[in-house]
């Protein structure tokens, strides 16, 4: 039976492969917030709570959380999954994939190199 996801990341579901989507039932998409390089720990931190209390329901819906991005917020969203209570049972998921590099000469001699990443599959997080 599939499930449904929360995904918080600046990759929208809408450009995901088929295979990419095909495992969730429902793919709620949380846009990940822009976060400046000035903003302290603290900070960050205060914008995961927001973020988590802000879809709290649809985290505790779903049950499942892809969140990637910019490292401390990141961290930040699963300390506070984790530290909710209600929460405890939210499992966390990241797409994995194989890159592909391709290069090619053009007829001036200069090499372009092009890499794709084709998904392969969900990965459960184990924290």
């Amino acid at each position: 039976m599939k499930q449904d996801i929360v995904n918080i990341s600046n990759h929208d579901p809408a450009s995901w492969s088929t295979e990419q989507k095909d495992q969730w039932q429902t793919i709620f998409h949380i846009p990940h917030p822009a976060i400046s390089a000035k903003l302290s720990g603290r900070e960050v931190y205060e914008l995961a709570q927001r973020i988590v209390r802000e879809n709290y329901d649809k985290i505790c819906m779903s049950g499942n959380v892809c969140v990637q991005g910019e490292f401390t917020f990141t961290l930040s969203v699963v300390d506070v999954i984790r530290k909710t209570p209600s929460l405890s049972h939210v499992m966390f998921w990241v797409p994995t994939s194989d890159r592909v590099s391709v290069e090619t000469i053009d007829s001036n001699g200069v090499v372009t190199k092009k890499s794709e990443f084709r998904f392969v599959q969900w990965r459960e997080v184990w924290i």
